[in-house]
């Protein structure tokens, strides 16, 4: 059974999560628009110019808003970590992309709505259980 504190703190995490996640999807959505309207045919490097976009916000957003707290890992570890993430997230939507424009036929922007709420949805675990993890009652150690 959950704990009704634990619960809670999650629940005010996601909501925290959906507000910041949200600011940061519309950048790096109205970011892809813009690239791919510039040059129609490098959907995937525009995906990776709006996701590197995307990402440099969400770090503070979520550091500093949607996991504020007592942090289990400093500010460089949970770099390194959101840096990592982020290769993955990235390398993941665009094969999302390009699978479904080249080989499903979809237009780019519906694979980028498809490719975002699956990786909105890992990331948001990800964060929360690694990036940013809360520090453990008790717990001193920092990296």
């Amino acid at each position: 059974m959950t704990h009704p504190a634990r619960s809670s703190a999650l629940s005010a995490q996601a909501i925290r999560y959906l507000i910041s996640g949200g600011g940061v999807v519309a950048l790096d959505f109205l970011s892809f628009c813009l690239l791919t309207r510039l040059w129609p045919d490098a959907y995937v490097a525009a995906n990776v110019a709006a996701k590197t976009i995307g990402a440099l916000s969400g770090f503070f957003l979520h550091k500093h808003f949607t996991f504020a707290g007592e942090q289990a890992h400093g500010a460089p570890t949970q770099l390194t970590l959101y840096i990592a993430l982020y290769v993955f997230n990235m390398a993941l939507s665009s094969a999302i992309i390009f699978g479904a424009v080249e080989v499903l036929g979809w237009h780019e922007l519906l694979a980028k709505i498809v490719a975002d709420v699956i990786v909105v949805a890992t990331s948001f675990v990800t964060c929360r259980l690694l990036v940013f993890a809360q520090r453990a009652t008790g717990a001193v150690q920092r990296r």
